[in-house]
C-alpha cells in the first residue's frame, strides 16, 4: 500500500503523545464571565474572575484539578477539584483537556469545559484557553478565558 508523504506527515502531526505532559503544573488563569453587548449603551458588561491552582497530570491522558477561583460578584472564593479530567497531547505540542467540574452530574452548577493548549519549554510550561459555563446557570453568557500559564512544579 502507498502513503503519500503529505498524508503521513499529517498523521504523524495528529498522533497522541501524551508522556509529554506528566507532572504537576501550578496555574494562573484569568477570565471574563457574562460577557454581553449593551447596544443601547454601546458598552460591553461583563465580571473579572482569577484562578489558581495545580493541574496533575499521569502522561497516560488522566489529569486531576484543585483551583480555588475568586469572581467579582461572590461574597467568597469558590474552590473546584476533580478527578474526573482527561487530556490528550499531540505530536505538534498542542492538545485538549476535558474535565468535569461541580460534584455529580446531576447536580444542576456542574459542568464539563474543554481546555485548549499548547506546550512550550520542552514541557516545562504551557499556555491555554478554554471556554466554560454553557450550561452553569451562575455563568450566564459563558467565560472566555483570555489567558492561562502552568509551570512545571
Amino acid at each position: 500500500m502507498f502513503v503519500s508523504d503529505a498524508y503521513a506527515e499529517d498523521v504523524a502531526e495528529h498522533r497522541i503523545i501524551n508522556k509529554k505532559l506528566k507532572g504537576s503544573y501550578g496555574f494562573l488563569a484569568q477570565a471574563y464571565f457574562g460577557v454581553k453587548w449593551d447596544q443601547a449603551n454601546n458598552e460591553t458588561h461583563s465580571a473579572l474572575a482569577m484562578r489558581a491552582g495545580v493541574m496533575k497530570f499521569d502522561g497516560r491522558g488522566g489529569c486531576t484539578i484543585h483551583s480555588m477561583a475568586n469572581k467579582a460578584g461572590l461574597a467568597a472564593a469558590v474552590t473546584q477539584d476533580t478527578d474526573q479530567c482527561t487530556y490528550e497531547v499531540y505530536a505538534d505540542g498542542t492538545g485538549k483537556l476535558t474535565a468535569f467540574l461541580g460534584g455529580p452530574k446531576e447536580n444542576p452548577n456542574s459542568f464539563t469545559f474543554d481546555a485548549f493548549f499548547v506546550l512550550v519549554k520542552e514541557g516545562q510550561e504551557f499556555m491555554f484557553t478554554r471556554l466554560e459555563g454553557t450550561n452553569n446557570p451562575s455563568d450566564t453568557g459563558g467565560a472566555t478565558l483570555a489567558f492561562g500559564l502552568a509551570k512545571k512544579q
